[in-house]
Parts: structure tokens; C-alpha cells; sequence
């Protein structure tokens, strides 16, 4: 359960998409900057795509989303715990190997919150070793658990449940018998649906490595998928009848379920009671466990190694950075042969009449480890917005070609424009990166 969470999570990435297999980047963070940048979606507005609203940012981070305890001190969010310690926080954010762990936690502490006495919640038979019977913990790692208001009502969310009309009522199983179309519209299936897909059916990284990290051809999956005893049982059936949680315990009727569009009405159909739709001593799914030995961390390999070096770069060029020349490159195959010749420096455009800044260009100039010793700035194509928002840039050599004394001289500079950025580079291709 806890893999197949990992992939409706982030697609099993810990850090930015923008960043190759190899490479150092940001965090994978769900909304940092609470807007939503998604035409179409409820919410959506061209003219606020660029601004900035805390009260909305999504604090979800890593491979595993992380989201309770990730906000600074004192911006809580309603229903969360307090702010794990900063280092804690660092830990998550940075090391995908604690993202997991802290991810495991989470998902059984939302299992224990259900089996907690006056809010139980228990599915089939209960064993925690079937896959089915997770479904209601995973529902509520998605969207956290209701506790009693004033009215008494309590329970898990109206909007990841089956019964919901917001999905469709004919959908089969999410990726039913490898159907992996499904997941281009996962706004058709409820949070616990797709979770029980992947866990039935592996995401496709497309990817494939050895154990020294060198790319391969071997078998793409990223995980060992769990097994069920017939085929029946690990398709159509590990998707739950609409009644299972839509019955009068909640006041909802199956074939005709309400329409919600405030919180008011989604509250009168939280669920908060036992249900059962299979028999999961014959027919649940089981964790696939196979005895491997101890290894250490996978080797880089050449993934994503970028041009460390100044070939392609006319004779006598000056290399100017904005990084201090302490930093490490943070790859131990990678040097700078070259020492910084001057100054870089970026500034961005504040939102007119106010102090202001707008989410581009910050958000979208992202550190990624794909530059010729230092990161390189990842920006996202500009879309409409109500301010310029290209970033400005200050830069100037240093040393014998800057001294006031000699005569104006005309400087040719050239940028460096890593692969996976250019617009000649080829999908796929190792990031080495060219000078142009």
C-alpha cells in the first residue's frame, strides 16, 4: 500500500521534475505558493496565476508528499499537526530515504487514527496484511480525518468517496488489468481507488538501472506489484460496490447520491462506520515479499551528468557564475576547471504599486544540478499574467578586462543552455549541455 501511495504521490520522484535521474534539484513540493496554475480545473483564474496566497499553499513534499508537520511554526493548517523541528523538516524534504520512512509512519498512524476507540472504521476482516483493507487509511492519508463538530457528525471526507458523482459511476477499476491509460484521467477515481491500482499494477518508471546506477534494459517497473489468487478478484472486484460507503449510515443514497458544492453539504455524508464487499480470508491482495540482500546506495553512473568542462568555448573566455566558488558541485565526477571571472546576480520584477513579488519568475527559476559545475536556473515558459515577469539580469567581468583606466572594450557573451533546456536537445539524451 505504502508503494502504491509513493506513485499517485509523485510518480516515485523526491525531487522537482525538471531534474534527470542523477542530478541535485528542488524538492518535489505539491503547491508552495498556493495558486492553482491549471486551466480548467475549480478555482482557476488567469489573472491570479502569478500571485502569491499562503493560505492555500499545499506543504505536501518529496516522494511521499508529506504534508502534517511541514508548515512553519505558527501557519498550521486546520486538522494538522504542529511543525515537525526544522531539521526534521530538512530531513523530509531533502533525503528521500526519510521522505519514505516518515510516508510509512503517516500512513499507519492514519490506519491507528481509524481503530481509535468512539472513531472506528474497520473494512472486511480487518487483517492489516490485505491490501483492500487499507482502503479507508489511504483515503484518509489523502484528505485527513473529520472529527466531530458541533452537530456530532464525523468521519471520512465526501470528496474521495466512491459514491461521489463527481466520478463516474461506470468507471471500471482504476487500471483494470493494466489499463494504464486510466492514469492520464485520474480525476475519474477517488484518492483510495487509484492507490489499490498501483499497488495492483506498478508504475512504469520507463527507466531501468544496475546497481552501480548505469542505465539499462532490465525491467522498467518501479516496484514489485502485490498478488492476488485469481485474477477476478485483483481486477473489477478490488474496487468497491458505490454502496459500500453510500448507504443510510451516512444519509446517501446509492443511485442517486447529492450533488455537493459547499462544505455544509459535504459534511452530512461523512462516513463513519464499518463496511465490508469482500471476503479478504479467500479473495484480498497480499504484499509481494522477496528476501534481497543488504545493499548500499545505487552508484550515480552517468545519469545526468552535465558538461563540467569549457569545450566549445573560444579561446581566452572568461566563465562568470553566480555561485561563490565554495560551493561544492556536489557530484564527485564533476569539477570546475575554471575560475569564476566575475559576478552574476538576479533580480525580479515587483507587481506594480506594491512591494509585492509575483510567483514567476521565482518559482519557475529553479536550481537544477544539469550546469557546468554549479546548478543551472530552470524556468517554465512564460503565460499570460499582468506584469513582465523576465527575470533582469547584472553581470560584469572582473580582472584585467575591467579596469576603468583601459579604453571601452566590447565584451561577446555566450550562456550555457544544459541539454535537457535546449531547444535542439533530444528527450532522453544524457544533459552535457551546450555553450551558446
Amino acid at each position: 500500500m505504502l508503494l502504491g501511495v509513493l506513485a499517485q504521490e509523485s510518480n516515485l520522484s523526491q525531487a522537482s521534475y525538471h531534474a534527470m535521474p542523477g542530478q541535485t534539484g528542488n524538492p518535489l513540493v505539491g503547491n508552495f505558493y498556493g495558486t492553482n496554475v491549471y486551466p480548467g480545473t475549480p478555482g482557476y483564474d488567469p489573472d491570479k496565476v502569478w500571485s502569491v496566497n499562503w493560505t492555500k499553499a499545499d506543504c505536501g513534499y518529496g516522494i511521499g508528499q508529506q504534508t502534517d508537520g511541514m508548515s512553519v511554526p505558527g501557519r498550521r493548517q486546520d486538522g494538522k499537526p504542529d511543525a515537525m523541528p526544522a531539521a526534521q523538516q530538512r530531513a523530509v524534504a531533502l533525503d528521500y530515504a526519510y521522505n519514505i520512512a516518515i510516508a510509512a509512519k503517516t500512513l499507519s498512524d492514519k490506519w491507528n487514527e481509524l481503530h481509535a476507540p468512539g472513531q472506528t472504521i474497520k473494512l472486511n476482516n480487518d487483517d492489516p496484511k490485505a491490501v483492500e483493507n487499507w482502503f479507508a487509511a489511504v483515503w484518509n492519508y489523502n484528505l485527513g480525518f473529520n472529527t466531530g463538530d458541533l452537530l456530532g457528525r464525523w468521519g471520512l471526507g465526501w470528496l474521495n468517496n466512491p459514491a461521489n458523482p463527481k466520478y463516474p459511476a461506470d468507471r471500471n477499476a482504476f487500471l483494470d488489468n493494466n489499463h494504464y491509460a486510466d492514469a492520464a484521467k485520474p480525476q475519474n477515481w477517488p484518492y483510495p481507488e487509484k492507490v489499490m491500482g498501483w499497488a495492483a499494477y506498478p508504475i512504469d518508471t520507463g527507466r531501468a538501472y544496475s546497481d552501480a546506477g548505469e542505465q539499462n534494459n532490465s525491467n522498467t517497473h518501479g516496484y514489485s506489484a502485490a498478488w492476488w489468487g485469481d485474477i477476478a478478484s485483483r481486477i473489477s472486484a478490488i474496487k468497491p460496490p458505490l454502496s459500500t460507503f453510500c448507504n443510510s449510515s451516512n444519509n446517501c443514497t446509492p443511485g442517486t447520491p447529492t450533488v455537493c458544492t459547499n462544505e455544509e453539504c459535504y459534511k452530512q455524508f461523512w462516513f463513519h462506520t464499518d463496511a465490508t464487499w469482500k471476503d479478504c480470508a479467500a479473495a484480498c491482495g497480499h504484499e509481494a515479499l522477496t528476501c534481497k540482500t543488504l545493499r548500499a546506495e545505487l552508484g550515480r553512473g552517468n545519469s545526468g551528468k552535465p558538461n563540467c568542462g569549457t569545450t566549445g568555448l573560444p579561446a581566452g573566455a572568461l566563465v562568470v557564475d553566480d555561485v561563490d566558488a565554495a560551493v561544492s558541485t556536489f557530484r564527485g565526477d564533476c569539477s570546475k576547471p575554471w575560475t569564476n571571472s566575475g559576478s552574476l546576480s538576479l533580480d525580479f520584477a515587483p507587481t506594480p504599486g506594491t512591494p509585492v513579488t509575483y510567483l514567476d519568475p521565482q518559482q519557475t527559476a529553479r536550481p537544477v544540478g544539469a550546469g557546468p559545475g554549479p546548478p543551472a536556473r530552470q524556468r517554465s515558459r512564460d503565460a499570460p499574467g499582468p506584469v513582465p515577469r523576465r527575470p533582469r539580469r547584472r553581470h560584469g567581468p572582473q580582472g584585467p578586462l575591467h579596469q576603468p583606466e583601459l579604453p571601452i572594450q566590447s565584451l561577446g557573451v555566450t550562456r550555457h543552455v544544459p541539454l535537457q533546456g535546449h531547444p535542439e536537445g533530444e528527450p532522453g539524451q544524457p544533459d552535457r549541455g551546450r555553450h551558446r
